[in-house]
């Protein structure tokens, strides 16, 4: 069975590294992205199973990426979550989208809450 594949975007290499790691050591198969002007190659190239997008970056933000995301066809089913600082635990506890169909992950999290979203996303 192959692992699932995800990919996270964000502009904090110390978090992506983190986060790689953490997931990977439960067998996840993990590719990160610094730079969101580069995200969408990266994408296509790793075929994620799911994506964690932060929102705030320089140049792109993470709604531009979304943007892109959804506008590429072999890219625009793959689930994206939104991993940001500007969301409290307590505001996506129950990891359900929003209004607008979105779910958000606060910074930081623990690596049982990425992986109850992982699974919760991909069900």
């Amino acid at each position: 069975m192959q692992p699932t594949r995800v990919f996270l975007v964000d502009d904090n290499k110390g978090l992506t590294l983190t986060f790689k790691h953490m997931l990977e050591a439960r067998g996840y198969a993990v590719e990160v992205e610094n730079k969101s002007a580069a995200a969408i190659n990266s994408i296509k190239s790793f075929q994620p199973d799911i994506i964690f997008l932060d929102v705030v970056m320089p140049l792109q933000d993470g709604g531009d990426v979304y943007n892109r995301l959804k506008a590429t066809p072999q890219l625009a089913a793959i689930p994206v979550v939104f991993f940001t600082s500007m969301v409290t635990t307590r505001e996506s506890r129950n990891s359900e989208p929003n209004k607008l169909g979105h779910r958000y992950l606060p910074k930081p999290s623990s690596v049982e809450e990425i992986e109850r979203v992982i699974s919760d996303v991909l069900k």
